[in-house]
């Protein structure tokens, strides 16, 4: 929770500085001046805030896991792999915020679903994002062949496949990671004597 707020003045300072200032150096100090600003946002005003991740809601849930999406997906440079995460997280912080709560099991298992759902479809636009720009590059083949160390020449059916197979992995990694944290945490919730019981 923390890290949003200074993300946000941070990119805010640093991007809006730009069409101003040409000097590098002044752009850095405008953008650990966002920095600082959020950070003290976060110790002053916001900081009664940073403790309730788990009582957010589902839409705000999801709208704090967009938006960690894309900065996930921007820190490491298009690479998608990281953002199967972010599902398998907030369904933690579902079950958890439910279970706090005393929330019934199938109105968690519910929310659970649509968030999955949400990222599911966030990652899967990534993935689409990240073959377009991939199938962009003219020297893709050689790129791949030259990163991974390859004895042989790459393909184009071989970027394909390898685009095809690696979105249906991690679209599957997020969903059985998801309902797997799911199911563990509902577990230890009803056999606290907590929720009802299917």
């Amino acid at each position: 929770m923390g890290i949003f707020t200074p993300a946000v003045t941070t990119i805010c300072f640093w991007w809006g500085s730009i069409p101003l200032f040409r000097d590098d150096r002044v752009i850095m100090v405008c953008m650990l001046t966002g920095l600082l600003i959020g950070i003290l946002l976060d110790l002053t005003l916001l900081r009664k805030h940073l403790l309730g991740l788990f009582d957010l809601g589902l839409i705000k849930l999801i709208l704090l896991s967009l938006f960690y999406s894309a900065m996930i997906y921007g820190f490491f440079m298009g690479f998608p792999v990281f953002n199967s995460l972010v599902g398998i997280v907030g369904s933690y912080v579902l079950v958890k915020g439910g279970s706090l709560r005393n929330e019934d099991i199938k109105l968690i298992k519910s929310k659970v679903k649509i968030f999955v759902a949400v990222s599911s479809l966030s990652l899967l636009l990534l993935c689409i994002v990240t073959a377009w720009l991939a199938l962009k590059e003219r020297t893709i083949c050689l790129q791949v062949k030259g990163m991974l160390g390859l004895p042989f020449d790459v393909t184009m059916g071989m970027i394909w496949a390898l685009i095809i197979i690696g979105s249906a992995f991690l679209l599957a990694f997020q969903y059985l990671g998801s309902m797997y944290v799911m199911g563990r945490m509902l577990e230890r919730y009803g056999s606290d004597g907590s929720g009802d019981e299917d």
